[in-house]
């Protein structure tokens, strides 16, 4: 779903324009078992946000992501 979207070309408000895709993006990712491509999606959410990539709150979120895919 996010990379059609992403493929999508809009006027206004495309998928750049929501500051959560990265993570949304990266957690999903992580839980389907991509442990390449999502952790760069949420490493460039945490430099665009200014958020620290080992936050208590990031980090579990990616381990519970990952459970989910069983990694």
């Amino acid at each position: 779903m996010f990379e059609e979207r992403a493929a999508m070309k809009f006027a206004r408000f495309s998928l750049e324009n929501y500051v959560q895709t990265d993570l949304a993006w990266g957690l999903g990712l992580i839980a389907e078992g991509d442990n390449v491509r999502g952790p760069d999606l949420i490493a460039k959410f945490c430099s665009r946000s200014k958020i620290e990539p080992n936050n208590t709150m990031l980090r579990k979120s990616m381990a519970e992501a990952s459970d989910i895919c069983g990694n």
